[in-house]
Order: C-alpha cells, then sequence, then structure tokens
C-alpha cells in the first residue's frame, strides 16, 4: 500500500551547485600542482645544463692552467701564459679571460694587450656564457693569494705562483648563481710534458 510520501528522485539545486564548487577547487589544486611540477622540471633541467657547461669550462680552465710555463700578466679577471702544446718544443701563448658581456673566453696566440680593458677583449673561444662570478687567484701558498699577478719583471718562478685560485658560477634558472669553483685552486706546472 502507498502511503503518502514522494520519492525523491534528483538533486537538489543546492546541492549540484555544492559539488560543482567542490569540483573546480579540487581542479584548481589540481593545475596548480601540475604547473609546479612544470616549473620543477624546467628549473633542473636548465640547472643541470648549467652544471654543465660550467664542468667542461672549469676542467678546460683547470688542463690549460695545470700546463703553465710562464705567465706573462694577470689580473683577477685574465690570465695571460704560455703553455707547452705538444711534445714538441712548441710554446703557445693563451688567455683567459672575462668579457664585458659576462662571457669566459680562451684565445691562443695572444699577449697581455688582449684584456687591456673590458672593450677589447673579443675574438676568442667562448669556454661559458652566463658568468654570475670569475676570479683569479695567484697563490704562493694556500694562505696568501693576491689577485694580480705579483712578479711582473721577474716572470713566472715556483717563488711567486704555486697555484692558482679559480671561482666560477654561472647563471642558472631564475637568475640564481650555480657554484662550481668556489675556490678551486689549480697547481701550475703539473701536467704531463711541463
Amino acid at each position: 500500500m502507498l502511503t503518502g510520501k514522494k520519492l525523491n528522485g534528483g538533486f537538489t539545486l543546492l546541492e549540484t551547485v555544492i559539488s560543482m564548487i567542490v569540483a573546480s577547487i579540487i581542479g584548481v589544486i589540481a593545475v596548480m600542482g601540475f604547473l609546479e611540477m612544470g616549473k620543477g622540471y624546467n628549473l633542473s633541467k636548465k640547472n643541470a645544463m648549467v652544471t654543465q657547461q660550467a664542468q667542461i669550462t672549469m676542467a678546460r680552465i683547470k688542463k690549460e692552467l695545470a700546463s703553465v710555463r710562464s705567465i706573462s700578466c694577470g689580473s683577477d679577471k685574465m690570465i695571460t701564459f704560455k703553455i707547452k702544446r705538444s711534445t714538441a718544443e712548441f710554446e703557445d701563448t693563451s688567455t683567459i679571460y672575462l668579457t664585458a658581456d659576462n662571457k669566459i673566453q680562451l684565445k691562443t696566440g695572444s699577449d697581455c694587450s688582449v684584456c687591456s680593458s673590458p672593450s677589447t677583449c673579443i675574438n676568442g673561444d667562448t669556454l661559458a656564457e652566463n658568468v654570475s662570478e670569475f676570479s683569479l687567484g695567484y697563490c704562493k701558498d694556500a694562505a696568501s693569494c693576491s689577485s694580480s699577478y705579483p712578479d711582473i719583471a721577474n716572470g713566472y718562478t715556483a717563488a711567486t705562483v704555486v697555484s692558482i685560485k679559480v671561482i666560477l658560477k654561472l647563471i642558472g634558472y631564475g637568475d640564481t648563481p650555480i657554484a662550481i669553483a668556489d675556490p678551486d685552486y689549480v697547481v701550475i706546472g703539473q701536467a704531463s710534458g711541463s
């Protein structure tokens, strides 16, 4: 027998609106999560590429400086030196320098006039771009380093410079500096054949 109860078979307008609001909130949270994951991926990818570039640059700088036979001139942003390039007695003069547009470059067959001012630092092979910080220090020992080459008149000797302190930072994702050498010491004249 039927009683006076009415069977309700649908949703009320209020229930439908509340369901839509809850679904929208969950959707917004999910989209924000995906956007943050995308930012994290981009950050990781760019920082990994910058770190790899900086490691390659530092390896090249270490290889060059470890082969130093003599230093012609130097400052905190550039060094001009001679190295032995092969088993023959051929010595080549090179300069590693920071350009005005924040690139580290290596120029072979150069002299001390290559970087007499930032505008003359041109035409080298680019080792790294987007450099945040690059500096060189000339060390008699680990405790005493100078930002300029100490003895230009007498040239390089083991008494004037034993190692070179290198600081290298590149710009990563969101203009964050990534330190590769902070600092790193290269003992000069230690490469094979020197």
